[in-house]
């Protein structure tokens, strides 16, 4: 699935189903992990962490939560930074986009993959195909 990609940048959907969901949500997330063995770097942003952080804490608690993204970070999953850059031109391209099921943080995602030429976005949200064609970013929508 992952062979033509060194490097993912994982959405917030698919760390969130990695610790909480229906039987279907964790069953895609799941079916999906040795895959990701064939892939060199895997990565989050910070945006992305704080929006996992709140999502999991209001569904199984903090400590469980936290217990969560201190696996994820164990798991050669590194956090790298947003650049002020990248945050401007997010900025401007959120509100040029019509649609109300995209997110500032999911244009921002796509955003920092393509600058940092990162292979594709892991996510569980369909919409991630709109912002993949739009900014010429490899989706791995599941």
């Amino acid at each position: 699935m992952f062979d033509e990609v060194s490097s993912l940048l994982l959405d917030t959907s698919f760390i969130v189903g990695l610790f909480y969901g229906d039987k279907s949500t964790i069953d895609k997330v799941y079916d999906v992990l040795p895959a990701l063995i064939t892939v060199d770097h895997l990565y989050i942003n910070n945006y992305i962490m704080s929006e996992t952080l709140t999502v999991l804490s209001q569904r199984i608690g903090k400590k469980k939560a936290r217990e969560s993204l201190e696996f994820i970070s164990g798991q050669r999953v590194d956090l790298i930074d947003i650049l002020r850059k990248t945050e401007d031109l997010a900025f401007d391209e959120f509100f040029k986009i019509e649609r109300k099921d995209i997110s500032f943080v999911d244009v921002m995602s796509v955003l920092q993959a393509k600058e940092k030429s990162i292979g594709g976005v892991l996510t569980l949200d369909k919409h991630f195909g709109y912002l993949g064609k739009k900014y010429g970013v490899k989706i791995f929508a599941l």
